[in-house]
């Protein structure tokens, strides 16, 4: 597993477990966008206060890079 996989999947598992503990469904993300944007939110405030404000803008672009080239992500 590389370095990003492993950072990507710590800040995906802490985001699921804080957006599920603040009520947020994951069966509605696709209806309000509330869980995406809670969790990318996490992820980056999270990432920030871990690796400081650089590290944690280029890791989520390159997430969002990520998304859109192999997982056909929605704009």
């Amino acid at each position: 597993m590389s370095y990003f996989d492993a950072l990507y999947n710590r800040y995906l598992d802490e985001a699921n477990a804080y957006a599920t503990k603040f009520g947020l469904d994951p069966r509605t993300a696709s209806e309000d966008g509330h869980w995406d944007a809670f969790r990318h939110a996490y992820a980056s405030a999270a990432m920030t206060k871990d690796y400081g404000m650089l590290a944690a803008h280029f890791f989520g672009d390159a997430n969002e890079i990520r998304g859109d080239l192999f997982h056909d992500q929605k704009s």
